[in-house]
């Protein structure tokens, strides 16, 4: 393995894709807009090549609020890269460590990261959420 290539792998993870040369969509980013101005989340779906990631991109780059944007693949059937991968994005943010410790109790280290994730604005991005094992 070359020396740098984890760092070059969890940069790409978590890189905003560039939107300079993607259509804009103008009434999608609107209802965007609108959708997180009335709830916390919002849930992007479509047929693969339909634009999602594109304007999703446009609508964050954008925003004045801090983003952490991450790819999704086959090997985050494992929430530990997650947690770790959104950490190190996070590097002020006081959020829980995992440790393996924690897979005892899933549900409450995640509600108790989430809950400290939430103390402050932020857009999260998980993209390729369907590169992810069913089983996981």
């Amino acid at each position: 393995m070359q020396q740098g290539l984890p760092q070059l792998v969890a940069t790409y993870k978590r890189a905003i894709p560039r939107v300079k040369d993607h259509v804009r969509r103008d009434v999608l980013l609107g209802e965007l807009e609108e959708a997180t101005a009335k709830a916390p989340v919002a849930w992007v779906s479509g047929l693969p090549g339909s634009g999602k990631t594109s304007l999703v991109a446009r609508w964050v780059e954008a925003s004045a609020v801090p983003v952490v944007w991450y790819r999704l693949d086959q090997n985050d059937g494992d929430v530990a890269s997650f947690f770790a991968a959104v950490h190190e994005a996070l590097p002020d943010r006081n959020l829980p460590v995992w440790s393996p410790e924690n897979q005892a109790d899933l549900v409450e280290f995640a509600r108790d990261w989430f809950a400290e994730l939430a103390r402050e604005p932020l857009v999260l991005v998980l993209d390729d959420c369907h590169r992810v094992p069913d089983a996981s």
